[in-house]
């Protein structure tokens, strides 16, 4: 993760981005309010097919280190935070592209698990229910994000690409450092799938009329990934709003 700030401060950050960027006026960031329904623009729909997004995993002897242990137990549940948040906006607002790449994110918990298990760790997420969470950081974001997603549907759309920053940048620190064959293929496949997340909503807001900027990732890098067509999972739909565009 980020040395320089945490998971919970990069969101404090990007909400004042989200909230600029999808229109909510003056609503704060953790703000109780009702939930505000709008028009949901057309919204491609995209099939899930999570069995092609899974990834085998094997152990190594070589082990893993005390931050690489840690790494995988935080990602592990930083993933379920994605797919709690997109069921939950899924139920809230009805638009398939939550369900959708809610089922992607379902593989990527699946396979952090594959290496949990293989590495002997102890798994943090269990039989835990929707929006519920062992690390308090993850906790706090999962309760203030599902908030600013209730404001409206293109509210929703920033809370999920915000997410889908934050992903990328956990997972491409992860990557910088000397870590185990299994885990890095684990890792780039992730790392790849929220590359295509993001591109999807993103393309979800600009069908709605709203722009996005990024508030996590920096713009060089924002660019090249809404710029590219997902070749590093051998998955995409350019913009992220085709057929493949959920793809982990």
């Amino acid at each position: 993760m980020s040395t320089g700030m945490n998971t919970s401060q990069r969101i404090l950050l990007g909400a004042a981005a989200v909230v600029a960027v999808v229109g909510i006026g003056a609503v704060a960031y953790g703000a109780a309010n009702d939930p505000v329904v709008t028009a949901a623009a057309p919204t491609p729909v995209v099939e899930a097919t999570p069995a092609a997004d899974a990834v085998p995993t094997a152990a190594t002897v070589e082990g893993l280190s005390g931050s690489q242990a840690e790494g995988l137990v935080f990602m592990r549940e930083e993933e379920k935070l994605a797919r709690d948040v997109y069921l939950t906006l899924a139920d809230m607002w009805g638009v398939p592209v939550f369900t959708n790449i809610a089922a992607a994110e379902q593989t990527h918990m699946d396979s952090v698990l594959g290496l949990i298990d293989a590495y002997e760790l102890e798994d943090p997420v269990g039989d835990s229910d929707i929006g519920v969470f062992a690390n308090p950081e993850l906790q706090a974001m999962y309760d203030d994000v599902v908030e600013m997603g209730s404001e409206s549907l293109e509210a929703a759309f920033g809370v999920g690409a915000l997410i889908e920053e934050v992903d990328i940048e956990d997972l491409a620190d992860y990557l910088q450092e000397p870590i185990p064959a299994d885990v890095a293929m684990v890792y780039e496949r992730l790392l790849s799938g929220s590359e295509n997340h993001l591109r999807s909503f993103v393309a979800q807001l600009e069908s709605a009329g709203s722009d996005y900027t990024p508030s996590v990732l920096d713009s060089d890098t924002y660019g090249s990934i809404l710029s590219s067509q997902g070749q590093r999972g051998g998955h995409g739909a350019g913009n992220g709003a085709g057929q493949n565009g959920h793809n982990a």
